[in-house]
């Protein structure tokens, strides 16, 4: 059975009288994405919205301190987690919890690794390397040789 467009999906309503008052404001958006259950958009273009397809309900809204939205450079996702890069900062977000796990901010956007073996997210910030660990939520600095062996280490065990 195919549902309606949820009211949150949708935007806001306007108007006062009874001609107007069933209508709603169309948002902008920006960019979205179908992430396994859940769809990932970027409207208004203040708000990162993501809503369950199966519960049909919305979960969270995220709103960046910038001005707006003006990029995404790219989205990770592993079950429930989700790491996507918006103006040069680097947001980690799950799902079942109503606010982001930790964000890193002046990114350089060209050299993002992961390693998903380990739940690991890596990218390099200022040829300083930043090691991000999903599961806890630690964040740790490398030097570039320590990043060198890491991704060494990692192309053998692909291997």
């Amino acid at each position: 059975m195919i549902k309606p467009l949820p009211n949150i999906l949708r935007g806001k309503r306007y108007g006062s009288n009874k001609k107007t008052s069933g209508h709603y404001k169309r948002k902008q958006i920006l960019y979205s994405e179908i992430k396994g259950n859940y769809l990932i958009s970027i409207s208004n273009p203040k708000s990162i919205e993501v809503f369950d397809l199966c519960k049909h309900k919305l979960l969270n809204v995220l709103t960046p301190n910038d001005a707006g939205v003006k990029k995404i450079s790219f989205t990770y996702n592993y079950s429930f987690l989700l790491a996507f890069c918006i103006n040069n900062t680097l947001v980690v977000w799950n799902f079942h919890e109503p606010k982001a796990l930790f964000h890193i901010e002046n990114l350089v956007d060209d050299n993002v690794l992961f390693a998903k073996n380990r739940f690991f997210l890596c990218v390099d910030v200022n040829n300083k390397v930043v090691v991000a660990d999903l599961n806890t939520g630690k964040i740790n600095l490398l030097s570039k040789k320590a990043m060198i062996l890491f991704d060494l280490k990692r192309k053998i065990r692909l291997k």
